[in-house]
């Protein structure tokens, strides 16, 4: 995911949630 930037849009916006709960987690 990190690596395929193209893959970051569509991967970033089904794991927003998941992303967001990370974040959440860490700050």
């Amino acid at each position: 995911a990190i690596d395929a930037e193209g893959m970051d849009m569509e991967i970033d916006l089904s794991n927003l949630g998941t992303v967001n709960t990370m974040f959440a987690a860490l700050f």
